[in-house]
């Protein structure tokens, strides 16, 4: 038939028994056939068929699949020729397939389709030792397998299967025999879903399972059944009343020994189960209820080692009757790796067990409960790892015989959880290294007593639901107790916070009473932190050895708080960095109780950080000042207001009080309020910036860096205050600074420094009268540096009443032109007395009283962009010097004040009193006092 027919020579369709006759010529040289026969469903050569093992393209017998159809036969064994399958036959129910000894069939599967053998009938496959059936694959694509469906049944004795997707697939509800066979090198070597699997003196080597059955367990005939090299040994799914009890030998299995999966209370003996190095080491229970291991059971040795003797997922309990190996494997205890628990159950104590969680989340499920006996250790493996509870946690320990929870290496874990409603009861445990030891979320409830939680990163977290504590020590952990949006109950007064970086953390509790007795010790950071709590009470706290930064109390955001009589806080040795530290949003209420001894530093400290909405009192408490510790916050839309007598510190040079909002800091004579460094050290300053505004009346301001730092917006008001022994007394880049009697001395750099768009603006009469003197270390120009725009400083002493030394201490457009004009007329004396004219330029000044009211040309005349105007005073008078247009408008006010006999003089620069630039033309100018009036043609050329 050439090489062209698939089928080649001879093609047998469904013909029962055949016989091909000696007589028959099948190819030859250059005469090849594709294959001498192929067989297809029910057709079987018979015993004296003559099919030729040379002479054809293929030499062997294929078999092109198909349904037997009511034939039963033979493969006959033909010397030199195999059985190529090469689409997968069906036995059908009621015939039979009989396979020779020393047989060989080879499986061509395709990539994308497996053949196999499917028997809904019966498959008599029974070799003989040394003759044995051999049923591989063809090419590289492993094969089907030997698939039993309906009722279909199969014995295979001395038979070799490799290669296969499920060497031996029971699906249907027949049976199969196996018996003194080699399975190996494929995926399953026995799965059975149904009906029944015998097998005896077997052996299953190097497959993906060796065994895997649902439903109902294999029946072993004999001891001698091995399963070696497989990546899982045997998998027992779902089968109720399991007992496994039956001698199988499981060695080197790479991931699971034997996976003993949803089978409820099983029991496992008589199995020899070593070398198993995978994940789950030599048996593992996935939710299986109460488990027992046997006493027959032979798990690791000495160089037969298993990883682990035994793993359980949540949901798997050892009995207490289980013997479960201590020594023989890699790692000596129980492992749990992950799961939901089905059911409820009990972690026993097994002497020189611990159990090792070797996953991420193991759940209690939601309804379930776990009970762990005392003196139990849990170890978690990985930083993933917890104990997550749906359901109940019960671990109840005694004296001496304290549940541990604790990490396996150096990793951290993640803790007990309890979430969804989750609850757990926890008595004289001990619980460490974890992320955080407890975690409450969601409406459950924890009761911890008699525990210690120590060396995590929270002691107990908690969000939602109830938290009760009973003689519990809460130490080394960065958080000891941190719980946002409830409060815990206290149980005793024996619960102790110690040693922690913050000892207890209250934030988002509306009118928090924090009033139980509670001790909280040698913190880091802070010893208890309240957070955006409205209005909190504290009362009933013993505070002590909180060296941190923020000392014993830290109070953020909390509008007006109280401190209790009940409170300890500090002492000798015991004494805490602080009693108290705010932030912003935080004002103690008048009746606080606040110590004012018995601490490294006896004050109430302003912490940085925090902003709010609050608005509130910095109220004075004898003996206490208010130290800033980097800023002070008053944030937009909110005030600070500080009563009299408060001294407020800053402890750096960038400690400063930030404004954004409103700073009311009203003083009195007898109280003014104070700002100032700590010691020796300077500070920043008030930094007033955005929209933020300040008044400030009877403050003393010293030692800053800037007193005043306005580059904002705003203004700010000063009155009857004093700025000195700073860097610069006032700077504004922005927004305005009002001064009224107001001093600033002795500060190095200088007295007023304005840049940009900040301005200054002084009282307008004698009785607001202003000092800047002994400013920038006798350096020129440096009383009054001025920004961009022209000002007006009447009635200031400069410290001289020299009109060219005032123009020397003052640096603006006569020195720079891209600078504003300081106009410094009148001036005052050191006692603030009017005592003469000064110039705002630095010519001449001619210093006797002049013999006639006079006002002079503008000179230039025309001008362009500025003219000055002198004029001349005989007695100290009410003088106003204003600029008027053709139409008699006044379109600029220069002087309207009280002025000392005397020559003056004004630069105007061509602008209304809005500072807008005015057109060419013809303008006057026109003086009014209690002498005369007078008026002088200008001409303004642009």
């Amino acid at each position: 038939c050439g090489g062209s027919s698939s089928y080649g020579a001879f093609y047998l369709d469904r013909c029962g028994t055949f016989t091909l006759g000696s007589g028959n010529e099948i190819g030859g040289e250059g005469q090849e056939n594709t294959w001498p026969v192929t067989i297809r469903g029910g057709a079987f050569p018979s015993a004296d068929c003559v099919i030729p093992e040379t002479g054809n393209t293929h030499n062997d017998i294929r078999v092109e699949g198909y349904s037997s159809n009511g034939n039963s036969g033979t493969w006959r064994k033909f010397a030199g020729l195999e059985y190529v399958v090469t689409a997968t036959p069906t036995i059908s129910a009621g015939d039979t397939l009989t396979i020779e000894p020393g047989v060989r069939a080879r499986f061509d599967a395709a990539s994308y389709t497996q053949e196999g053998i499917e028997i809904q009938g019966t498959l008599l496959a029974n070799g003989e030792p040394g003759q044995e059936i051999e049923f591989t694959r063809n090419a590289v694509n492993n094969w089907a397998g030997i698939e039993l469906a309906g009722d279909g049944s199969g014995e295979l004795s001395h038979c070799v299967l490799e290669h296969a997707n499920t060497a031996v697939n029971l699906l249907g509800t027949g049976t199969v025999t196996v018996t003194d066979c080699v399975l190996r090198d494929g995926g399953n070597g026995v799965y059975g879903s149904g009906g029944i699997v015998r097998i005896g003196s077997t052996e299953i080597l190097r497959m993906s399972y060796g065994m895997s059955f649902q439903s109902a367990p294999p029946v072993f005939l004999d001891d001698d059944v091995v399963i070696e090299d497989c990546n899982y040994g045997i998998r027992l799914y779902s089968i109720d009343d399991l007992n496994f009890s039956d001698a199988v030998l499981v060695s080197g299995a790479g991931t699971r020994g034997v996976w003993v999966d949803q089978c409820p209370d099983p029991t496992i003996d008589n199995l020899t189960v070593t070398g198993c190095t995978g994940t789950y080491g030599a048996i593992h229970f996935d939710r299986c209820g109460e488990v027992t291991l046997g006493a027959g059971n032979v798990i690791g040795g000495a160089g037969q080692e298993n990883s682990w003797p035994i793993t359980i997922s949540m949901g798997s309990y050892p009995t207490a009757n289980c013997i479960i190996p201590t020594t023989g494997n890699t790692n000596n205890d129980i492992r749990v790796y992950n799961g939901t628990s089905l059911s409820s159950g009990i972690w026993r104590k097994f002497a020189n067990l611990d159990y090792v969680v070797d996953g991420s989340s193991q759940i209690i499920g939601a309804g379930t409960s776990l009970t762990i006996e005392p003196d139990v250790h849990v170890r978690f493996g990985n930083y993933y790892s917890d104990l997550n509870v749906l359901g109940e946690l019960i671990a109840e320990g005694l004296p001496g015989q304290e549940i541990v929870f604790t990490s396996h290496g150096e990793n951290t874990w993640d803790g007990l959880q309890c979430t969804q409603g989750g609850s757990a009861t926890l008595s004289h445990c001990l619980i460490e290294q974890a992320t955080d030891g407890i975690l409450l979320e969601d409406t459950g409830s924890v009761m911890l007593t008699d525990a210690v939680v120590r060396d995590c990163g929270t002691g107990v977290r908690a969000s939602e639901g109830t938290v009760q504590l009973g003689s519990v020590v809460l130490s080394d952990n960065e958080y000891g107790l941190h719980c946002s949006g409830i409060v815990p109950a206290f149980l005793d007064e024996d619960v102790i916070v110690e040693n922690c970086d913050t000892g207890v953390y209250l934030t988002g509790v509306g009118g928090l009473d924090f009033s139980s007795p509670l001790t909280v010790r040698g913190s880091t950071t802070c010893g208890v932190h309240v957070r955006s709590c409205d209005t909190p009470t504290i009362d009933n706290l013993t505070l002590t050895g909180n060296t941190g930064p923020d000392g014993a109390l830290l109070i953020a955001d909390c509008g007006e708080f109280t401190l209790g009589a009940g409170n300890v806080i500090g002492g000798v040795g015991q004494e805490n960095s602080w009693p108290l530290s705010i932030t912003a949003g935080a004002f103690p209420a008048a009746d606080c109780v606040i110590p004012v001894t018995g601490n490294a530093n006896n004050g109430i400290r302003i912490a940085s950080g925090g902003s709010s909405n609050r608005s509130g009192v910095w109220r004075r408490f004898v003996g206490l000042d208010y130290t800033i510790a980097t800023h002070g916050s008053i944030p937009a839309n909110t005030s600070l207001t500080i009563e009299s007598g408060v001294t407020v510190r800053g402890t750096l040079s960038t400690s400063r009080l930030l404004v954004y909002g409103a700073l009311d800091a009203t003083g009195t004579p007898e109280q003014p309020i104070t700002f100032t460094g700590l010691g020796d050290a300077g500070w920043f300053g008030m930094d007033i910036s955005s929209n933020g505004t300040g008044a400030l009346t009877h403050c003393l301001i010293e030692q800053a860096t800037a007193g005043i730092y306005q580059h904002g917006a705003g203004t700010v008001a000063l009155a009857d205050c004093t700025i000195r022994d700073g860097s610069t007394g006032i700077r504004a880049t922005s927004g305005t600074v009002a001064l009224q009697r107001t001093r600033i001395t002795s500060n190095s750099e200088y007295g007023i420094y304005l840049d940009g768009g900040g301005t200054a603006v002084f009282g307008a009469g004698v009785d607001e009268w202003n000092d800047i003197l002994d400013n920038g270390a006798g350096r020129v120009g440096r009383a009054l540096r001025n920004g961009e725009n022209d000002i007006t400083a009447p009635y200031v002493w400069w410290s001289t009443t020299d009109p060219g030394e005032i123009a020397a201490a003052i640096y603006d457009g006569n020195d720079n032109a891209s600078f504003g004009i300081v106009d410094f007329t009148p001036y005052c004396n050191e006692g603030h007395e009017l005592v003469g004219a000064t110039s705002v330029g630095d010519g001449d000044q001619v210093p006797e009283i002049p013999a006639r009211f006079e006002l002079a040309q503008g000179v230039p005349n025309p001008f362009n962009p500025a003219t000055l105007i002198r004029f001349d005073t005989t007695r100290p008078s009410h003088v106003r010097l204003t600029i008027h247009d053709v139409a008699g408008r006044t379109v600029a006010t220069l002087v309207d004040g009280f002025l000392a006999a005397g020559r003056h003089q004004h630069t105007w620069r061509g602008c209304d009193d809005s500072g807008r630039s005015l057109p060419s033309g013809v303008y006057f100018s026109r003086i009014e006092s209690a002498e005369g009036t007078m008026t002088r043609k200008l001409a303004l050329v642009r």
